[in-house]
């Protein structure tokens, strides 16, 4: 749909940023703007933009002595906020917003102030997953109130906003309310950022909205659906980015919008909840207790906005609102050049013909200049140019997806129905006519030939190939269609690079097939990139990569020891790299050797970050640390985010022992060096850790584009991870840190003080042979350097072993009936069978409820080291190491793990595990994993039975 919305760009600057801009759209007339930051070389700038249906438009940005001065109306103090179309109202003391006035309706939207409601939050059961009635229907625990602080961050003629900061139950809350100029201004936005400390809690944001009735619309994505208020047996409601409220009589309404959360509720008629996040109590019975328990602490990002209107959800267009919010628009800043396309240009445009709800009858038997029963093929290309659509007629019908077909060149174009109450006709207008089009599934098959009866059952009637090149399709109630099209050529074709992939003298083989999944060896430990999963071209930013030979034993990557590659005078602007780190993100400088007309010879660098291959590309804030889940939220590592261009990812790998190493993710990374002219040769850096996959020389005149602000979340946060296989150790450990943020230096402490520019830097793993604690900090210019990773490690005196007099392999197994909830006191029961078995596992004779197990015997382990075991039962069990309970997994659970550390001298150590089962599921799996060996099931030659020596 064409829209008028607000745009968040980071305009760079050849010198430096000007003391203000300007900014005047395609037609030549100024809009809205205001600069809101100001960096060495850039402005961060906001400004207002009208913009067609899938497509771009261009707008000047000029350097000027005074910045904008247009009045749209838009108002900021420290207790309100106004746009042409609402005013809103602050509680000073509470930082609440107390009231939302819609000037063009005329109405109050609140009957009370907007809340951030803490309830407690315990289920029953279930408790990642389910909120209880009573719970939800209890008064709030807390209201997030004062003492605020309020200010005044914008204040320009596109946007105002007033940010709240506020405390509660130990967690920060800070909110943005704000309003646009223009038609960006039909919703009031509220942005919210939660640093999440309070466990046991289920977080709403409640509206009160003014003379709404009992029925709520949901937005469920491929529909609604209505729903009353609370009730025992239907309460919290899925749903996607919408639900709405009307008055009685439904002369108008209101909606609230949501960017990212999915749970609703409605406990009274005029009262509708947004549910933020969930850290619920949890019923200890259902096990994976500490996982729940702390889901969601850490901070978080969300949005949400209030948009009213006249007439119902329907005529109100509340779908087309929240998909604006949830697809903001996006700015790049190319070269400045000639458009042979124009300054705006719309790719596909929907008109409704008729139908709908507010629509004329659906006409089937004829488009606007005639049918064509065959595809059509235009003598030339031309632009097909659609009727305006008018603000308050937006279609009934969205395009959901655009994309090429997977196995011809024709687009796919998914189309939704979005009011549900009657079948809609429509156009499809595209830039060059339509030479064919069919409809398809959802796997791009075409519909008449593989599902004929849903053909006819479905479509009604055929989508219809137009004289003017467009296309009708008629689509019923919330009706999905998907359509394969052909169109004409293009009247201005776009230039692909033209590229040259680059032969390399590959030194190291690092990638195996499945059948060899040994073979090969990318990082010095074993593992290697899955052949299946790389192809032999890659295509990344327009740009082909041949991937090297896959013969097993043949070198298919280049490690990089200041090698030189001879670069082709060809006229060749760009040089693309796919490469990858094998140990850790790291920095490096390319040298790129020149040669002018006159002969004379110089060097130039490009400086590079290449990321590790099998590192996250980012997380969110983590609750684990050194593989231990962290309980203290202050101790929660800091989310981030590394900036470099995936150019591949492979979904597993294989390791030394011939393995696939599921979900272990893997990338190659492209990298662009600018070539200038007379560059003809390029030296690699010394650094052997460094992989080369692929090389392409291009000449790419879209290559200087660059997005004018980020594709993904910005961390604010330096981050430092503490890299260990255990916190407990024998006799000796490493210790790595590492920090995800670029050029960020580690500083540490062993005594527990904290870490400050002064304390020793880390360059190499911290060797320890002692308990001890290390505190670990990174600093990074620009970024907050707050958090500071803690962990103890703590050194083990191994348990002695025994002497196991008359040791024969394999263990005592005693099968007792009957009845239990926890683990019974064996030694008092008679067994009603003993067997020898080979491991720690169900035995055959076991019946599959109501019954226990006792296993004795002795684990032998080869070596002195640290060992883990993991147990793993459903129901109850428990294992001990000599007299002690070394594992507790008791209780009548599902299935579910303990683990536990102990530390080992090499031979035999006396073990009894105990096990009960009740009703219903059964299991029983004993694992361990230990000194140079990795987790597996315990070796049937480790397991001994005998008398103990006296």
């Amino acid at each position: 749909i064409p829209r008028e919305d607000l745009v968040h760009a980071r305009v760079r600057f050849p010198d430096h940023p000007p003391a203000a801009v300007r900014v005047y759209g395609p037609d030549g007339v100024e809009v809205p703007s205001q600069v809101t930051g100001v960096t060495d070389d850039a402005l961060d700038l906001i400004f207002i933009a009208r913009m067609p249906p899938v497509g771009w438009s261009v707008f000047a940005v000029y350097a000027t002595e005074s910045p904008c001065t247009i009045d749209t109306g838009l108002r900021a103090s420290q207790g309100a906020l106004e746009n042409r179309r609402y005013r809103i109202e602050i509680d000073r003391q509470t930082g609440r917003i107390r009231s939302i006035f819609d000037k063009q309706l005329e109405t109050e939207l609140l009957d009370a102030p907007h809340e951030l409601q803490l309830l407690d939050d315990a289920p029953r059961d279930w408790a990642a997953w389910e909120i209880d009635y009573d719970d939800v229907m209890a008064p709030p625990r807390a209201r997030v109130g004062g003492p605020v602080r309020v200010r005044v961050v914008e204040n320009g003629p596109a946007l105002v906003a007033l940010e709240t900061e506020r405390e509660q139950d130990g967690s920060t809350f800070t909110e943005r309310i704000s309003l646009a100029a223009r038609g960006a201004g039909d919703r009031v936005g509220i942005d919210l950022e939660i640093d999440w400390r309070t466990p046991g809690t289920l977080l709403k944001a409640a509206f009160d909205f003014a003379g709404a009735g009992d029925s709520a619309t949901y937005d469920l994505g491929l529909g609604t659906i209505a729903r009353g208020v609370n009730r025992p047996e239907l309460y919290e409601v899925p749903a996607q980015r919408w639900a709405q409220l009307s008055a009685a009589g439904g002369a108008r309404g209101v909606a609230l919008l949501s960017d990212s959360r999915y749970g609703w509720d409605h406990p009274t008629p005029q009262m509708l909840r947004l549910t933020l996040l969930h850290t619920p109590v949890v019923n200890e019975r259902w096990g994976w207790i500490e996982d729940q328990a702390t889901q969601d602490l850490g901070r978080h990002r969300l949005g949400y906005a209030i948009y009213s209107h006249t007439g119902d959800w329907r005529a109100g267009a509340v779908g087309w609102v929240a998909d604006r919010m949830n697809q903001p628009l996006l700015a790049f800043q190319p070269p400045r050049h000639a458009g042979a396309l124009g300054r705006s240009f719309c790719f596909v445009q929907v008109e409704t013909i008729g139908g709908g709800s507010t629509g004329a009858p659906v006409q089937t038997d004829h488009c606007a200049r005639g049918v064509r029963e065959e595809p059509r093929r235009p003598d030339g290309p031309h632009l097909a140019h659609a009727p305006p659509i008018r603000p308050g007629a937006l279609p009934a019908v969205a395009v959901r997806a655009i994309k090429r077909a997977e196995e011809s060149d024709e687009l796919i174009v998914r189309l939704q129905e979005l009011h549900g109450d009657a079948p809609v006709q429509i156009a499809l207008h595209f830039p060059t006519p339509v030479r064919a089009v069919r409809e398809v599934n959802g796997a791009e098959e075409r519909l008449a030939e593989h599902h004929p009866a849903l053909y006819a059952s479905v479509t009604g009637t055929r989508t219809q190939l137009c004289d003017d090149g467009s296309v009708r399709a008629v689509l019923g109630p919330y009706q999905p269609k998907s359509l394969a099209i052909e169109l004409a050529p293009p009247t201005h074709p776009g230039q692909p690079p033209a590229a040259k992939p680059l032969g390399l003298h590959y030194d190291l083989d690092g990638i195996s097939a499945d059948a060899q999944p040994a073979d090969g060896d990318f990082d010095g430990r074993g593992h290697t990139l899955s052949s299946e999963l790389l192809p032999r071209t890659i295509f990344c930013a327009g740009v082909p990569f041949i991937t090297g030979p896959r013969e097993p034993g043949a070198a298919n990557l280049l490690t990089c020891q200041g090698q030189a590659i001879d670069l082709p005078r060809e006229g060749f602007d760009q040089l693309y790299l796919l490469a990858a780190s094998a140990d850790g993100d790291r920095h490096t400088r390319f040298a790129i050797e020149i040669e002018d007309a006159a002969g004379r010879r110089g060097t130039e660098l490009s400086s590079h970050w290449i990321q590790d291959y099998a590192e996250p590309v980012g997380q969110w804030d983590s609750r684990i640390s050194g593989r231990q889940l962290i309980h203290d939220p202050q101790r929660i590592v800091p989310a981030y985010v590394k900036p470099e261009r995936v150019a591949w990812v492979g979904t597993h790998r294989h390791d030394a022992e011939g393995e696939n190493e599921a979900y272990q993710f893997t990338y190659l990374f492209l990298h662009r060096i600018a070539l200038p002219d007379g560059a003809w040769r390029l030296r690699l850096p010394v650094d052997p850790k460094l992989r080369i996959a692929a090389a392409t020389l291009a000449r790419n005149a879209g290559a200087a584009l660059r997005a004018a602000q980020p594709l993904f979340d910005r961390t604010e946060r330096t981050s430092v991870r503490i890299e260990t296989p255990w916190l407990d150790f024998v006799d000796q450990t490493d210790v790595i840190l590492r920090s995800p943020n670029r050029g960020a230096q580690i500083h540490y402490t062993l005594d527990g003080s904290l870490p400050t520019e002064s304390s020793p830097r880390y360059a190499e793993p911290i060797h320890l042979t002692e308990t001890t604690t290390v505190r670990a900090r990174a600093l990074a210019k620009g970024l907050e350097e707050e958090f500071v990773a803690t962990a103890t490690f703590t050194r083990r005196q191994p348990r002695a072993a025994v002497r196991a007099l008359n040791g024969r392999v394999g263990l005592r197994c005693h099968y007792y009936e009957g009845t239990w909830d926890a683990l019974p006191d064996f030694s008092a029961l008679t067994p009603q069978r003993s067997e020898i078995v080979s491991h720690v596992a169900l035995p055959a004779f076991a019946r599959a409820e109501r019954m226990g197990l006792v296993f004795e015997g002795y684990l032998h382990v080869p070596a002195r080291g640290l060992y883990t075991l993991h147990l793993w039962s459903d129901d109850g069990s428990a294992l001990y190491l000599g007299e002690s309970r070394l594992i507790d997994n008791d209780g009548l659970h599902g299935n579910r793990e303990k683990w536990a550390h102990v530390a080992l001298e090499a031979g035999a150590h006396p073990v009894r595990i105990e096990f009960f089962q009740n009703l219903g599921g059964v299991a029983l799996d004993l694992r361990i994993e230990g000194p140079q060996f990795e987790l597996q099931p315990v070796p049937e030659a480790w397991w001994l039975h005998g008398e103990r020596a006296r």
